[in-house]
């Protein structure tokens, strides 16, 4: 698991085959303006989500090598495992998440107020 920011990216361009073409596909921008849908891309498979955090969040183990952006809003990201929650931390604008195949982790949650997020999770095979 790494966390990051967006701007770095680039740094990681080796840890994944098709981490290439996320980062040309974040840099056309079109993401940013795209509504809540399930879309694909040069062998990404990517999910926008519009939601608005809850105080619980929501729980998800990932299928395959995955990476979160936030691209509007802030939560509280949390990764664990079945005996234990590993690392918390403020999710923001600008930032990446990437997981490994079969990560547990928790989305979504509020940090102080509800409040409407936007993400992508693209899925890298």
């Amino acid at each position: 698991m790494v966390i990051d920011l967006l701007d770095h990216l680039e740094w990681y361009v080796s840890l994944h085959p098709r981490m290439q073409a996320l980062i040309e596909l974040l840099d056309r921008g079109e993401v940013y303006e795209q509504a809540e849908g399930t879309y694909e891309h040069r062998g990404i498979d990517y999910q926008i989500l519009h939601q608005q955090s809850t105080e619980r969040g929501h729980d998800q183990q990932t299928k395959g090598t995955e990476v979160h952006v936030l691209l509007e809003g802030e939560e509280v990201f949390s990764i664990h495992d079945e005996w234990a929650t590993r690392l918390v931390t403020t999710f923001t604008e600008g930032q990446f998440v990437l997981l490994s195949e079969g990560e547990r982790y928790r989305f979504n949650q509020t940090t102080s107020t509800q409040r409407w997020n936007k993400r992508a999770i693209f899925t890298l095979t």
